[in-house]
């Protein structure tokens, strides 16, 4: 990204430039350095796994939900203080291009090396806050230390 709605060709820089007919894409973070990297399967031969090298700071956050729903589907959560002031992402099941993903989200860091903070508001109507968030770190949330959130009634039984 350039800025003034910009943006730099790298297709062949990044090595995702092989011709074919490719479908069914899926991130994780299969090598665990806390960045998403991604596998698309290739018609009529092997699938392609390509690695994130970005030296890019993030955060990444995983979410351990109440039973049944133990990944936190549905759950948003937000980051304050970033590399822009408010980033929001959902966990969604399935949802990407004839895959399912990791539901791990990560987060741009920017120039931000510590004071950020990560909200998680369950599906279930309660609340997580983790403050003091810290650049290239990995936290995992639970609902079990959650809080009912401000004004909201929770919600009984499984989503």
């Amino acid at each position: 990204n350039l800025g003034n709605l910009r943006f730099e060709e790298t297709t062949a820089e990044w090595g995702t430039d092989t011709l074919g007919v490719h479908h069914a894409l899926a991130t994780a973070d299969f090598d665990q350095d806390g960045d998403l990297d991604f596998v698309v399967n290739n018609l009529g031969s092997a699938a392609g796994i390509y690695r994130n090298e970005s030296p890019a700071p993030r955060v990444a956050v995983r979410l351990r939900g109440r039973p049944p729903n133990t990944q936190g589907i549905g759950a948003k959560i937000t980051l304050r203080g970033g590399a822009v002031p408010v980033q929001l992402q959902e966990v969604i099941s399935g949802g990407r291009y004839q895959a399912g993903s990791d539901p791990q989200l990560v987060f741009a860091a920017g120039t931000a090396t510590g004071g950020m903070t990560l909200e998680v508001t369950w599906p279930s109507g309660r609340r997580s806050v983790v403050n003091e968030v810290r650049a290239n770190c990995r936290y995992e949330v639970d609902e079990a230390a959650s809080t009912p959130a401000p004004g909201a009634s929770p919600k009984e039984g499984p989503e």
